[in-house]
């Protein structure tokens, strides 16, 4: 049977979800097809279509799976069309491309596998076995509403086929709403990555600015910054030594140097939108303050109890500085100080520490803390502008949870939830893909208003050949790639994404439509919030019941 005859491109898209992972790779890839459609979030390969059908806002995006059966040696390529109506077009400028590739990870099960999970920018290949494309199709936010039509184009060595795309688009725009999406930056990782001469040099900050642009135009709204060299006590492959490097003078008052943090904001603020920088810590992991000692020509480091008076005298001399320098810089309104996981007593005193450093204005520094644990004394937490929880914590708060949240709504508080190591469902590379989307609707189940979780983009030495690092579940310390010239997405990031866009679906409606509309799937959110122990069949089936009451409306 030829090419042409046997190849029938199925594109099972799911407009809400874009993975493979886990079992795509327990599974095998087998078909009988040669070319066909999958839902990006799916895990089993031996269902597709031979047409994409799929309903979509302005300032949307609806992605697919791409499956081509191959040989060894085989030539590859696959293309778009522009998607027409009689009347408009959006162009195929607008349609992304890019095989995948596997990656070898360590699941749960202490057992080595390869997951197919690195999204690649390359939409041509020579191949050695079945290959597998990522399609994304981005919708401008000034498209007229309407019925579209396409193709993708397939060309295997010289042989051809074509498969229809028909995109509705509807008269809703996707917008931000009050949900934000943080996914803390690692910008040492990459300048050793790619060994650049120094961090946030030229060439450094040209890949920076496409792992930024990346992560703005999915959603993404917080900056990170280090303030103290290692704020996580060295969790990840590559150190992340502090932005502001700190000196003690031999008279000992203390002297910081800016260069770095000032280079960050500077390329993050100017080619972005923040709207939080969290700064990382004046309460880092292990109480550990490292400088250079300028008397003895040397590298040392202090351990601070927090509360202490060594430690309020020269955690005050710090701020003080600090403080200043975000008045010069017009950002001390969306800078917080940062702290993550640490004892309720040593925030309570770095609390109180910070209050007493108000700014030029007579402001007082914003909080940013995330907790492994749920805080029972509201008084001091409601001084905490910002606070994320960690799934695991709301899975064993469920009844304490929800005042807790209402309490910060109502005292206009922000409260995001989080997801790191030893918290399921997740991300990781060997999680079902579902998992992804589903914990974002897990967050807006609870009526938080935001996502947090580490880490975009803190690498391993062989990042794109294994994700396993040596604390943590493999691929729990970076959501992207390091690419050739750019970054690679991946489908952990892409379903995120997915699920992102349907929060801010739901929320967008919940403010134009009545409750009683939305009826069934407040429902629904009310089902997940219930959740226990969730098996994968029921994350999926739940994640596309949302996404087919979203797209009903």
């Amino acid at each position: 049977m030829t090419f042409f005859k046997k190849m029938i491109l199925t594109l099972l898209l799911l407009i809400m979800g874009c993975s493979t992972n886990n079992d795509v790779i327990e599974e095998k890839i087998e078909s009988d097809t040669l070319a066909l459609f999958y839902e990006t979030g799916t895990t089993n390969f031996n269902n597709g279509k031979d047409s994409l059908d799929e309903v979509v806002w302005k300032n949307d995006s609806v992605t697919s799976l791409i499956k081509v059966d191959s040989s060894k040696n085989d030539n590859i390529n696959i293309q778009a069309s522009n998607l027409t109506n009689e009347e408009y077009t959006i162009d195929s400028n607008n349609i992304f491309i890019g095989f995948m590739k596997e990656v070898e990870a360590t699941n749960n099960n202490d057992k080595k596998d390869k997951y197919l999970d690195i999204i690649t920018n390359k939409n041509e290949i020579i191949v050695k076995e079945n290959s597998i494309a990522f399609l994304k199709i981005f919708i401008p936010e000034n498209t007229i509403p309407g019925n579209y039509s396409g193709h993708i184009h397939i060309t295997k060595n010289k042989e051809e086929i074509s498969l229809p795309i028909n995109i509705t688009v509807k008269d809703y725009t996707l917008t931000k709403e009050s949900f934000t999406y943080e996914l803390w930056q690692y910008p040492y990782s990459s300048y050793k990555y790619y060994d650049y001469n120094e961090p946030f040099s030229k060439e450094h900050n040209e890949y920076l600015e496409k792992t930024l642009d990346l992560y703005t135009k999915t959603g993404g709204d917080s900056l990170t910054v280090s303030i103290v060299d290692e704020p996580w006590g060295h969790q990840t492959a590559d150190a992340y030594p502090s932005m502001i490097k700190w000196y003690k003078n031999p008279d000992n008052t203390w002297y910081y140097d800016y260069t770095h943090f000032d280079k960050w904001i500077d390329l993050s603020l100017n080619t972005n939108s923040f709207n939080k920088i969290k700064a990382f810590s004046i309460l880092p992991i292990n109480n550990r303050l490292g400088y250079f000692d300028i008397a003895l020509d040397k590298d040392q480091a202090l351990i601070l109890e927090p509360g202490s008076e060594d430690y309020n005298y020269i955690y005050g001399m710090f701020l003080s500085s600090f403080i200043a320098h975000l008045d010069e810089l017009d950002i001390f309104d969306i800078t917080y100080i940062a702290i993550d996981e640490r004892a309720f007593e040593y925030i309570e005193s770095t609390i109180n520490l910070i209050n007493q450093y108000p700014n030029k204005d007579g402001k007082i520094l914003k909080i940013s803390s995330y907790f492994n644990y749920l805080p029972k004394e509201i008084a001091i937490t409601n001084q905490i502008h910002d606070i994320s929880i960690g799934e695991s914590v709301i899975q064993k708060n469920l009844k304490d949870i929800k005042p807790f949240i209402s309490n910060r709504i109502n005292n206009n508080l922000s409260t995001s939830m989080y997801t790191c190591t030893d918290q399921y469902p997740n991300s990781f590379t060997f999680s079902n893909p579902y998992e992804s989307t589903w914990t974002m609707l897990y967050a807006l189940s609870f009526d938080t208003n935001g996502f947090v979780r580490w880490a975009l983009d803190a690498f391993n030495e062989n990042s794109l050949l294994n994700t396993d690092n040596n604390l943590y579940e493999s691929g729990d310390t970076f959501l992207i790639y390091p690419g050739e010239d750019s970054p690679y997405t991946s489908i952990r990031y892409e379903m995120l994404e997915i699920g992102l866009n349907y929060v801010n679906k739901f929320k967008y409606l919940s403010n134009i439509l009545d409750k009683a509309e939305l009826e069934l799937l407040y429902n629904l959110l009310v089902e997940i919030s219930n959740s226990k122990n969730i098996k994968t069949n029921e994350i999926i089936e739940q994640v596309n019941t949302f996404k087919h009451l979203i797209d009903e409306k």
